[in-house]
């Protein structure tokens, strides 16, 4: 991932558009956008206000040291990453149904009508097939 894909990345899990950005950085947001584009890069006084912004360090913005966040959505979704269960890699179809079973828990988690999710009497280490 390159920096520009990185601060894309990192403004849409705020749920923050561009212009907010900027406006919050005290910045142009043509001058933001650009550097979502790649079309510019950052002094080193902007990358440290990026790294606090985004609550992340420069050398993860940098892609010198990898996330130790893992967005399971995106890792699912992206064919180019490897994803593993128990140590073996999950085929495409896998990845699939996961995503799927993900997308209904996370719309539970989400559910507004005030529902509890509740695992009580789950052993999520047992074995499920019989």
């Amino acid at each position: 991932m390159t920096f520009a894909e990185r601060l894309r990345y990192l403004r849409e899990q705020k749920g923050i558009s561009q212009a907010e950005v900027a406006r919050r950085l005290d910045i142009n947001h043509i001058t933001y956008g650009l550097y979502e584009q790649g079309r510019r890069h950052p002094n080193y006084e902007m990358l440290i206000q990026f790294a606090d912004f985004y609550d992340v360090s420069i050398d993860y913005l940098l892609g010198r040291i990898p996330s130790e966040v893992i967005d399971i959505k995106e890792a699912l979704e992206n064919p180019t990453k490897t994803v593993t269960w128990n140590g073996q890699e999950l085929s495409d179809n896998q990845r699939k149904k996961l995503l799927a079973i993900f997308c209904m828990i996370w719309e539970l988690f989400n559910d507004t009508r005030g529902n509890e999710l509740t695992t009580a009497g789950v052993d999520p280490g047992e074995n499920t097939k019989k």
